[in-house]
This record gives C-alpha cells, structure tokens and sequence, in this order.
C-alpha cells in the first residue's frame, strides 16, 4: 500500500495516507458484510463496508432471454488473474 489506498476486485478503500507503506492483512466480516484492514502484528487500521459484493458483481448478469437449469452459476470474473 504506496499511497494509502487498497484496490480490491476494482474498488478502493481508503484505508489512510499515514499507513502508506504498511503491509496491511485484510479479513472479511460476514455478518456486517465488511473488510476489516490490520497491521502486521493484528491490530486494527479501519474497517469499511464491502463494495461489489451484490449477486451481480459477483456471478455476473442474468440474461433474462437465456433458460438456465435450476441452481445454475455462471462463473465468477476473473479480473487481472
């Protein structure tokens, strides 16, 4: 993290400018449905809620003209892999 910024799947999080340079561990908190970003040694920098995680941006759109078997998941973006 050069400039304070963490880019996760396209979305910025703001996490500090006077954390620039730290190595930052970040967890997913599902009950709140949010990132939690910490320090090395665990302790806690900023926790913010996650973006992009609706059933759109996660499997994709639905074209509404397709017939798909029940339970059919179309796969996840792949983005910069």
């Amino acid at each position: 993290m050069t400039n304070g910024i963490v880019n996760l799947a396209k979305h910025p999080y703001y996490v500090g400018y006077h954390f620039r340079g730290t190595r930052v561990a970040i967890r997913f908190l599902p009950a709140s449905r949010s990132f939690r970003f910490e320090s090395a040694d665990g302790t806690e920098l900023k926790t913010m809620p996650a973006v992009g995680l609706g059933k759109e941006e996660i499997i994709g759109a639905i074209p509404a003209h397709l017939a798909l078997p029940m339970g059919y998941q179309f796969p996840l973006p792949l983005w910069g892999v």
